[in-house]
């Protein structure tokens, strides 16, 4: 777990996009995160914009369901 906060720091998430917590990549240029309301969203790494996040979950749950392809 400290290596995710210290890529958080790395990145200046809280700077940029504060309340965001970025926990993995998809491989393509941006973070995967949590918002401040709990949903999942994607996150450029280079901006690290919230202005710019994509939704991609609406809970962890649901992020888990989509990784292990069921629809919970």
């Amino acid at each position: 777990m400290a290596d995710v906060a210290q890529y958080n720091a790395n990145y200046e998430v809280e700077k940029y996009a504060a309340g965001y917590f970025g926990f993995g990549s998809n491989g393509g240029g941006e973070m995967f995160a949590v918002s401040p309301v709990g949903s999942i969203v994607c996150l450029p790494f280079v901006g690290v914009s919230a202005s710019e996040a994509r939704h991609v979950a609406s809970s962890w749950e649901s992020f888990e369901g989509m990784l292990r392809g069921s629809d919970a």
